[in-house]
């Protein structure tokens, strides 16, 4: 399953800001906040690491053709 990390970073940036308004406990809501900007910020570090050094995400579906298996028959 590949996950675009752009959107999960747009979801969590949202997340915070519902936080916000909502107005929990303010020590609740700085814990919260600083997870989601850490979490944010490893995910832009990742997709940058993965520009810079040329790797693709895993392909998760193959082609037809390499689903095949082929099986020993035995012949009496």
């Amino acid at each position: 399953m590949v996950v675009d990390k752009e959107k999960v970073n747009a979801l969590l940036l949202e997340f915070q800001k519902l936080l916000k308004s909502y107005r929990p406990n303010n020590s609740e809501l700085q814990l919260i906040t600083s997870k989601i900007s850490k979490m944010t910020q490893r995910n832009l570090l990742k997709q940058q690491k993965r520009r810079y050094t040329g790797k693709t995400p895993r392909k998760t579906e193959q082609p037809a053709s390499s689903n095949k298996k082929w099986h020993k028959i035995k012949v009496d």
